[in-house]
């Protein structure tokens, strides 16, 4: 009685769509000080389809898709340190005042 263990009541197709873009700027306000910016941006898609339930043809299919969106930004800076003659940096003497 009933379906056999083989037997597929409900089943569907589906697809995952993922995108990604970067940007990155570096720029220099005064000698000194080096200031870094970046962008992430990721999208993602699911969709599913093709839905076949209780094996009936004739029965409506429906079709689901759900984008998201995501964006990343990153902010940052880096002072220069003082150079010393034969090329090394000194990292306990920034060129720049502390706050």
């Amino acid at each position: 009685m009933g379906a056999d263990a083989t037997h597929r009541l409900w089943q569907y197709r589906s697809e995952k769509i993922i995108t990604s873009a970067f940007a990155s700027h570096l720029f220099r306000p005064v000698d000194q000080l080096v200031i870094q910016a970046d962008l992430r941006r990721t999208g993602r898609r699911y969709r599913f389809y093709d839905e076949n339930t209780f094996g009936r043809e004739n029965m409506r299919s429906h079709t689901f898709t759900k984008p998201y969106f995501f964006a990343n930004p990153r902010l940052g800076t880096t002072p220069r340190f003082e150079q010393r003659a034969d090329g090394t940096y000194n990292y306990d003497q920034p060129l720049i005042e502390p706050e």
